[in-house]
């Protein structure tokens, strides 16, 4: 350029030269005004920086928005790119592929492991997922407590949280138990199991979770049976399983030898003699799972609903500012009359009466 600027405004184009819309008469006089604009710029940008760096580690913001921060300066730190939806989004590419064993190579922080465990029917111990179940018998929590079919012990951890003294989780597939010892969680202890008997002495527990099991065991009334027997006499029974007033089947469908593992639409609201031979796994009326906990000799104490969180991949469509404002009001919308009753699954509290009681009741009849 034939004439040189200096002034305010700097601005560098690609040759590597600085600008300002003020002409100069002295060359010397460019240089030095454009070094002098080039470092307030560099520590202007530094500055920022560090600005953005302390904000990311102040916890006053609240949990929320100071866990979203972590992960964008993970994610620009070349760390895990598992944020959000974009887990589900990618594993969501090849969901009809994910069954039995899978390797994660190159696992980072083990966000796409989760979403692999959620595709082949893993646990939901998901996000806040574990706290909105749990949270709703929290109350009950207390003492030595059985999480049947405890998966990768993501519950087990939330019981103990809430008040359990001790949990034995249980499960029929080893990796799960392996998962779970993984975690290694204080005054726990985790087996493998057959799915038939549980190898305790009876009245061993308090308490006992089933979240999401009942509708894959082999016999439901012999299930419940020996969770009746390992129960003391007024302890609580806790189960969770698919509602059939939910109008999708989250398990997905078959059609002979073809799996579908996303959420068949109306599946559940067909006639079982012609839903039976498309599900993946049982779903039960509200009457239906409190009439199998009651027959297993457990006095029933609340029927309740549980509704989708929207935190699995099978929800990523919808938009994030729906889903959002969705969550915040989940403990409104699920305690709605009517409404509540199409939520994604019954939860059935049922206490074993005291021996006493029983015994009375047994001679009556």
């Amino acid at each position: 350029m034939s004439d040189t600027w200096q002034g305010s405004g700097w601005w560098q184009t690609s040759d590597g030269k600085w600008h300002s819309p003020t002409p100069s008469k002295s060359r010397h006089a460019t240089t030095s005004t454009a070094t002098v604009a080039h470092a307030s710029a560099k520590a202007s940008t530094e500055d920022a920086t560090a600005e953005n760096i302390q904000r990311t580690r102040r916890p006053s913001e609240g949990a929320a928005t100071a866990r979203h921060e972590e992960e964008q300066v993970q994610a620009h730190c070349g760390g895990s790119t598992a944020i959000g939806h974009n887990g589900g989004n990618r594993i969501g590419k090849f969901a009809e592929l994910v069954s039995g064993s899978w390797l994660d190579h190159g696992c980072a922080d083990g966000g796409y492991t989760q979403e692999f465990r959620a595709h082949s029917g893993g646990s939901t111990a998901i996000g806040c997922n574990v706290g909105y179940r749990i949270g709703k018998f929290a109350e009950l929590v207390s003492g030595s407590w059985l999480d049947f079919g405890c998966a990768d012990g993501g519950y087990t951890q939330e019981l103990l949280r809430v008040g359990a003294k001790q949990v034995t989780g249980v499960d029929v597939e080893p990796e799960h138990i392996a998962a779970a010892k993984a975690r290694e969680l204080p005054d726990t202890s985790f087996e493998v199991i057959d799915g038939l008997t549980l190898p305790y002495e009876d009245g061993a527990f308090d308490g006992a979770f089933v979240n999401e099991v009942m509708e894959h065991v082999v016999d439901e009334e012999a299930a419940l049976g020996e969770l009746h027997r390992v129960i003391r006499p007024g302890g609580v029974v806790v189960v969770i399983s698919p509602n059939r007033w939910f109008p999708y089947e989250g398990h997905g469908m078959h059609i002979g030898s073809w799996r579908y593992r996303r959420p068949a639409l109306f599946l559940p609201w067909l006639p079982r003699r012609i839903s039976d031979h498309f599900v993946l796994a049982r779903n039960y009326w509200p009457k239906e799972l409190a009439g199998l906990v009651e027959g297993a000799g457990f006095r029933i104490e609340r029927p309740d609903f549980v509704w989708p969180v929207l935190e699995v991949e099978e929800y990523n469509w919808l938009p994030r500012r729906v889903s959002d404002w969705y969550r915040t009001r989940l403990n409104q919308l699920d305690s709605l009359p009517v409404v509540r009753r199409l939520g994604l699954s019954t939860m059935v509290v049922g206490r074993r009466a005291p021996d006493g009681e029983r015994r009375r009741r047994d001679t009556d009849s």
